[in-house]
């Protein structure tokens, strides 16, 4: 955050925020600290569809789990992409599954999308790419990891 128009920066949080709409947003609260570690990097939430087209209770969040790069083994690396669910509209998260955990220097897993499939299945689309100095022979890009999620 810059509070002298860009001069100087300061790292706000190491946490998302959540907001949340009731009104299918028109307008939303104001923004809260969640418990979710993030790297300030891109994170994807939605809510879970019902088989029959209702909304579900429960949310789904794809991020990653770290808070800073000190969190990992790595340097400047971005890494546990993890996809987390909430039953209390995001006051707590437990982990459904950990996507993508490589720690390399450099390279970062991350900007998840989620894209639920059915009624049991989530898709997870990421990208993968080095920060600078990718290996000649990496395997980078967009990738894709589908999930079948249990239904409680």
């Amino acid at each position: 955050r810059s509070c002298d128009q860009g001069h100087a920066w300061t790292e706000v949080s190491c946490l998302l925020y959540l907001s949340r709409s009731c009104d299918q947003g028109h307008t939303w609260t104001e923004a809260e600290v969640s418990s979710v570690k993030n790297p300030d990097t891109k994170a994807h939430m939605l809510r879970w569809q019902m088989g029959d087209g209702r909304m579900g209770d429960g949310l789904l969040l794809a991020y990653n789990d770290h808070s800073s790069y000190k969190d990992v083994k790595c340097r400047k690396c971005r890494t546990k992409l993890t996809v987390s669910t909430s039953g209390d509209d995001g006051v707590t998260w437990k982990r459904l599954a950990l996507v993508e955990n490589a720690q390399q220097d450099l390279l970062r897993t991350h900007y998840p999308t989620i894209l639920q499939v059915g009624c049991d299945r989530l898709v997870v689309i990421f990208s993968q790419a080095y920060a600078c100095c990718a290996p000649k022979d990496a395997e980078l890009g967009i990738r894709m990891a589908t999930f079948k999620l249990a239904q409680e």
